[in-house]
């Protein structure tokens, strides 16, 4: 795992948010790269789709010490207007103005002399908090993000897996 050294920082509804803070007081983080990139009026039609599949499961996660949360680089407005209209609650912020989703290899310049030809995919990385210190576990893109079909896989990829010891808890909404 590598240490989070980076400073970033969030829009969301109710104003802005560091990484740390997407945590909400657990240990781990599990964010879904959301392609939307600023010049489009929606996201990505087929991550939508996928969104469809996680957004009534994350519910669960918190019970695992995960939280989950989707970032974007469009502007908080058109986020907030998509999500309003497809009806989904889960976290989602932007990360317009910083590096995370070029860090992150989901923004991807094609042309480093042309703003306009980035290339926005969707990825995952999940993320560990020990105190202060955040920790990127590992990211994976594309194909591989069928895993947030399954809340429990979606636990289980993270570093301290599942939790299956931990006595079972209700989901909270």
């Amino acid at each position: 795992m590598a240490r989070i050294q980076t400073e970033y920082v969030f829009e969301r509804p109710n104003g802005r948010a560091d990484l740390r803070e997407l945590f909400a007081a657990r240990r781990r983080l599990i964010v879904y790269h959301f392609p939307f990139d600023p010049a489009w009026d929606e996201g990505c039609e087929s991550c939508s789709h996928l969104a469809e599949h996680f957004a009534g499961g994350i519910v669960h996660l918190p019970a695992r010490d995960t939280s989950f949360a989707a970032v974007s680089r469009a502007p908080i407005s058109r986020i907030e207007s998509c999500q309003r209209r497809l009806g989904w609650t889960f976290p989602w912020l932007s990360s317009l103005g910083n590096t995370f989703n070029e860090d992150f290899r989901v923004t991807l310049d094609d042309d480093p002399d042309d703003s306009e030809s980035d290339v926005e995919r969707p990825g995952l990385s999940v993320f560990l908090r020990e105190g202060d210190r955040v920790f990127h576990a590992f990211s994976t893109f594309q194909r591989r993000l069928d895993v947030l079909h399954d809340t429990f896989y979606s636990a289980g990829v993270t570093p301290l897996r599942r939790h299956d010891r931990l006595p079972p808890q209700h989901a909270r909404r």
